[in-house]
């Protein structure tokens, strides 16, 4: 806050002529009126002057006009309060989770498997597919993560989607258990490769997480997936978001009704399965 400079001034007063002085004009002879002749008998009229006005003397010689005061002297400003540091302070350091941050920043990434045909069943054909002929599908993106390269960052991950459950082989659950990392998928042709793979990898290190595991039995029908989980990345290294089902065929999002959604993020097109991931901060 910046207070106002305040400036206090003497009051400067003239002083009025001394009362004695104006008094001394009164019965003086008439003074040079006495030159009139007869004037000087009436002499007496300098009783008649207000001599405690000290500004009127009588018809003889004029008071001294009195000096006048001195002006007073000007008041010195108000002292100007520092607009504190408080206002302009330093910023603050940064966390500690800048590792992540600002040198290993991965952009979002968002794979939609969108329904082609719906079938009955809460099936529906992948998009592109023409007939359920029992053909494989597959889809992917990919993003780079900066950084330097040789440095390994600890990302987290935002995983968030609409997907159908999916049976691995081996790998260590996470937290979820939705989350496993180090598994394999199952042969195509085999009665636990029917759910399709949602699955996050790396080129450095080289590695890979299933997104969409569930224990129990594998049903037509799909899940809303929304967890958190930290993994190395390598700057400069590739991110890949891929989806992969054995055959041409999907489940649908139409189990629900309405259909599964996330609040933040839209759902996919015409009923599909979705994934979206993003850099948790």
């Amino acid at each position: 806050m910046v207070t106002g400079a305040a400036v206090f001034a003497a009051c400067g007063g003239n002083v009025l002529g001394s009362d004695g002085v104006a008094g001394s004009s009164g019965q003086a002879s008439g003074g040079s009126s006495a030159a009139n002749g007869q004037a000087g008998s009436r002499a007496s009229a300098g009783t008649q002057t207000q001599a405690d006005a000290g500004t009127t003397s009588t018809p003889d010689t004029a008071g001294t006009t009195g000096t006048a005061g001195t002006t007073g002297t000007t008041g010195t400003g108000g002292t100007t309060s520092r607009g504190g540091e408080g206002g302009n302070g330093t910023a603050g350091v940064a966390g500690a989770g800048g590792e992540a941050g600002g040198d290993g920043t991965l952009l979002a990434l968002r794979l939609d498997d969108t329904c082609g045909v719906l079938l009955g069943g809460n099936q529906c054909l992948h998009a592109g597919k023409a007939s359920d002929d029992g053909t494989s599908f597959a889809k992917s993106v990919t993003a780079t993560l900066g950084g330097t390269a040789g440095v390994t960052y600890q990302v987290k991950i935002h995983v968030r989607g609409v997907v159908e459950a999916t049976h691995v082989q081996g790998g260590v659950p996470g937290t979820p258990v939705q989350f496993v990392s180090g598994a394999t998928r199952f042969a195509d042709g085999t009665s636990e490769a029917q759910g399709q793979y949602w699955r996050i990898s790396t080129s450095v290190p080289s590695a890979s997480y299933f997104l969409n595991v569930y224990p129990g039995g594998l049903t037509h029908a799909v899940h809303v997936i929304d967890y958190d989980e930290t993994i190395p990345i390598g700057g400069g290294a590739t991110v890949t978001l891929d989806v992969y089902d054995t055959n041409t065929h999907s489940v649908s999002n139409t189990v629900d009704n309405p259909p599964l959604s996330i609040i933040g993020i839209p759902g996919s097109m015409m009923a599909g399965q979705f994934v979206q991931i993003d850099q948790a901060m």
